[in-house]
């Protein structure tokens, strides 16, 4: 056999390896969707926290860092989170991760599921597309939250729990009192059975995959300091009459200005506003607030979200009381001064 022929061989099956390497790489491509460097599979779960009054109240009465949660679905050749926000839908798994507080979440993998099951699943999970979202938290079939859908996908489809049920009497309910009188028209529904997307994390049905979440708890934060800033957010007037609120305070949390503006424009002016107390174990402030209708208000409220978000409960002599959640106000960094100061100059010329 001559050099020529020798070189044509090794060439040959040079070529055949990289062939049946990169069918490999393909098959693998399509049989796992790799989404910003991380394996979905149909059918995995996601949680995270979302940014919002609603969202706090969830984390915080569940004791949890989720308060949200979906279902990876791939479809044409696209991965997707299956959730039951607003209506149920399938939102670009990149949206939904951004979505989150900071891009944070947990990735699990339901457990010795076959892949007959994962198929019903799948098609119990189509029976609630257009689904409106449940605000009264009732595990019924009219409308559905987010860890009600994953419950029930899974339960309803293959004969899996995944979660569990607890009595919103058996969760941390009493700082929020005011809030599940408003969704259930004045009753306090402590027997109502809830499935929590904290409880999803204890299914023994379900492995962690990944998560971006700080390894610890979230750090208590009860310092006069961290109340530096300007804050903005719903604030709910006379049980039901939800509102918007700002306040500003200074290094040492002392009160500058704040308003209440209303839903028809008229808009109430904060007086005074004085931190009584703050408790650095439980991470609860107690405040006195007065405007200039004159009402005096006592309010309790904890820092959340890493120093991001206060939330609390309000109420006054008369009887009144509701909750709020405030965000603080990001300031602008040195390069979005610069920007925006030369917008305004290129403007006003």
């Amino acid at each position: 056999m001559d050099q020529k022929q020798t070189s044509l061989i090794k060439n040959t099956i040079l070529f055949s390896i990289i062939l049946c390497l990169f069918g490999l790489l393909f098959t693998e491509i399509h049989q796992r969707k790799v989404v910003s460097g991380y394996d979905f599979k149909n059918g995995d779960i996601l949680l995270q926290h979302l940014p919002g009054r609603l969202s706090s109240v969830i984390a915080d009465v569940t004791g949890s860092r989720y308060s949200h949660c979906g279902m990876i679905v791939i479809k044409y050749g696209k991965t997707f989170v299956f959730e039951a926000i607003g209506p149920v839908k399938h939102t670009p798994v990149e949206k939904w991760i951004n979505a989150g507080f900071n891009g944070y979440y947990a990735h699990y993998r339901p457990k010795h599921l076959s892949g007959d099951q994962f198929k019903k699943a799948l098609k119990e999970a189509k029976t609630h597309v257009g689904k409106r979202y449940d605000i009264q938290y009732e595990l019924d079939d009219k409308k559905i939250y987010s860890s009600e859908l994953i419950y029930k996908v899974f339960l309803e489809g293959c004969n899996v729990e995944i979660g569990q049920k607890k009595t919103l009497g058996s969760l941390n309910w009493r700082p929020h009192e005011t809030f599940f009188r408003n969704i259930a028209d004045g009753e306090l529904p402590l027997n109502r059975l809830i499935v929590t997307p904290e409880s999803l994390t204890h299914s023994p049905n379900l492995e962690l995959i990944f998560s971006n979440f700080p390894d610890s708890t979230e750090k208590i934060i009860a310092d006069f300091h961290a109340l530096e800033g300007s804050w903005q957010g719903d604030y709910t007037i006379k049980e039901s009459e939800d509102a918007r609120a700002s306040l500003t305070l200074g290094q040492n949390a002392e009160f500058k200005d704040g308003a209440i503006q209303f839903k028809n424009g008229t808009a109430i002016t904060i007086k005074k506003f004085a931190i009584l107390t703050n408790d650095k174990e439980k991470n609860v402030f107690e405040a006195s607030l007065t405007d200039t209708r004159g009402m005096n208000a006592i309010l309790r409220f904890k820092i959340k979200d890493s120093g991001g978000r206060i939330i609390g409960t309000w109420a006054d002599a008369h009887g009144y009381s509701g909750v709020y959640s405030l965000e603080k106000k990001k300031a602008l960094s040195p390069s979005s001064r610069f920007a925006q100061f030369s917008h305004l100059l290129k403007k006003n010329k």
